[in-house]
């Protein structure tokens, strides 16, 4: 009977892993004739890139790290609206005011500051 007490327990634990955040990031370094880059995989669409003393995020969001003790960004990239890609409090986390935000018109309203981003017209 003693052995079944142990389950709730585990499963507490396992819950709150998500809670407290992933303390290392996947990462690779790409070597290049101007110098590493480091990319980090974040979470889901979320990505952080490191080159010659410049930060770069894709799809900042909150869940995947406390974006106000990273890096801050030099720019930022938004790829849609949807909530698990455009996160205006870790937007708001990891820019200063020289950040350059790039977002799509949908985007524009939750990123403040931002500029659109035109897709290009398809190549024949």
């Amino acid at each position: 009977m003693k052995r079944f007490a142990l389950i709730p327990t585990l499963l507490l634990a396992v819950a709150a892993v998500p809670l407290f955040g992933q303390s290392k990031y996947e990462m690779d370094t790409l070597k290049s004739a101007e110098g590493n880059i480091i990319i980090s995989f974040l979470g889901h669409g979320s990505v952080m890139f490191e080159f010659k003393g410049k930060v770069i995020y894709v799809d900042p969001v909150s869940r995947y790290g406390d974006f106000s003790k990273m890096p801050k960004a030099d720019l930022i990239l938004v790829t849609h609206e949807h909530g698990d890609h455009l996160d205006s409090a870790a937007i708001e986390g990891c820019r200063t005011e020289k950040t350059k935000i790039l977002c799509t018109a949908a985007c524009l309203p939750k990123a403040r500051g931002g500029s659109v981003m035109k897709t290009a017209k398809r190549l024949r």
